[in-house]
């Protein structure tokens, strides 16, 4: 309601709590959400509006602004679904439709993160390119103003922050002709997010959002460059389309198998539940998601103006229909769901990652054994 809008002061008789009770691992879950004490018992509450209101208080009023837009330019399912791409925002999406994306193991879509950022950053890199060559300081400007907005826009959540800083570094280091480290830009903006709030340390988004990362970093993509040429020919992808085609399949599945492996201890623990499809549905979804989540933010600039021409509006319906149909496909129901309930399929969740990098490090070990075998003198 109103009286709980951001900034607000509230005056009441009432019984304060420590939220999580004498569980400190509960405690700090609460404490990375911000949220410090709960109160039961209210009596008269009074509410005292303030001179002035924090930054996040604007944030709040332009996520809804957005959300009431798109409900008026859009069905109900879609414009919850564009809504949650471009906010974070879950109001607006049914309960069903959460429960379809999380037993399908793609559920991250639904939270703004690093991928949402990234997939912006590109899109509008492709208009400014030009300024690169000769106006490198106005190039780096415009992303930099960009980047600080999407932060604010969706609320400086931990994984948006974490990849907003770790391209502003990327960006600054062209600036003054220095290569940037994958690692290193990982660890600062781990650093800025924790230094800020250290309870962080212990929520998911921040803990999946840099183990994501740095599954890219350290298998995916060096997977993707040793066997991209290999597999390719393998499966005989000579001609420039289908070798494209196979390529972006393959990264696809590296980022979601790896990525999946990853943070597969974290999800079994704080969630008890992992899916066993999750691979399958990211590669259905990463290509079209991404064209969406264009869409969905050139839809929230034409609708800000009141304008929304009827093509995009087709173009966006017909595209969220698929993503949500196969979701429902998919995760209509629990049964590539497993349960991670007990401490045993947890440990067994955190060996697993760990057995297979013993096994691709067990096989690379032994083609070269084989290969400085069969060497020709």
């Amino acid at each position: 309601s109103a009286n709980f809008e951001i900034g607000n002061k509230l005056a009441f008789k009432g019984h304060l709590y420590q939220v999580g009770g004498e569980n400190t691992s509960i405690i700090d879950y609460f404490k990375s959400e911000k949220i410090y004490i709960g109160v039961y018992g209210i009596k008269d509450m009074s509410v005292l509006l303030p001179k002035y209101r924090p930054v996040n208080y604007y944030g709040e009023k332009l996520r809804e602004f957005i959300a009431e837009r798109f409900c008026k330019n859009f069905s109900k399912n879609t414009a919850g679904f564009l809504t949650a791409l471009i906010t974070g925002s879950k109001e607006y999406i049914s309960d069903r439709i959460y429960d379809t994306f999380k037993n399908s193991g793609i559920a991250h879509i639904l939270a703004v993160s690093g991928m949402h950022l990234a997939v912006l950053v590109m899109f509008l890199n492709l208009f400014i390119n030009k300024l690169k060559k000769n106006h490198r300081i106005l190039y780096f400007t415009i992303l930099a103003v960009f980047i600080l907005f999407f932060m604010f826009l969706a609320s400086f959540s931990a994984s948006v922050v974490r990849a907003g800083v770790m391209i502003l570094i990327l960006l600054a280091g062209q600036v003054i002709d220095r290569r940037s480290d994958s690692l290193n830009s990982l660890g600062f903006a781990c650093i800025c997010i924790l230094a800020v709030n250290p309870f962080s340390a212990m929520s998911a988004s921040f803990l999946l959002s840099v183990l994501s990362t740095l599954a890219i970093i350290k298998s995916a993509v060096p997977f993707f460059k040793k066997y991209r040429y290999i597999l390719c020919d393998r499966f005989y992808l000579s001609g420039r389309i289908s070798f494209y085609i196979g390529s972006a399949i393959m990264l696809s599945l590296a980022i979601s198998i790896s990525v999946m492996l990853y943070t597969l201890p974290v999800t079994a623990a704080m969630f008890g539940r992992v899916s066993l499809i999750s691979p399958v549905t990211n590669l259905l979804f990463l290509p079209v998601t991404t064209i969406i989540i264009i869409l969905a933010f050139v839809s929230a600039v034409f609708c800000s103006f009141g304008i929304m021409p009827q093509f995009l509006i087709s173009i966006t319906e017909a595209l969220s229909s698929y993503c949500l149909g196969v979701a429902d496909l998919l995760g209509g129901n629990d049964t590539f769901i497993l349960k991670t309930e007990s401490s045993a399929s947890i440990g067994l969740c955190c060996v697993v990652p760990f057995a297979v990098y013993l096994v691709i490090k067990a096989s690379h070990h032994m083609r070269r054994k084989i290969k400085k075998k069969t060497k020709p003198l």
